[in-house]
C-alpha cells in the first residue's frame, strides 16, 4: 500500500502535512513541499509529465 493510501482523509483529501512529519523514514511535509514548487513537474521526463496530467493522477 502506497503511503499516500495511508495519510488520506476519509474524503479524498489529505490532511495539512507539515514539513517534519516521517512515513517510513520519508519526510512527507518536505515531499509535499517540493512538488508544489514551480518548475518541480517540468524536471520529470515527457512520459512522467503525461502520466501527472491525467485525471486521478496524484
Amino acid at each position: 500500500m502506497a503511503a499516500r493510501d495511508q495519510v488520506v482523509d476519509a474524503d479524498g483529501s489529505l490532511p495539512d502535512i507539515a514539513p517534519g512529519m516521517l512515513f517510513d523514514g520519508d519526510d512527507l511535509g518536505r515531499w509535499l513541499q517540493r512538488q508544489k514548487q514551480p518548475g518541480t513537474r517540468k524536471q520529470l521526463s515527457s512520459r512522467q509529465q503525461e502520466q501527472q496530467a491525467r485525471p486521478g493522477a496524484a
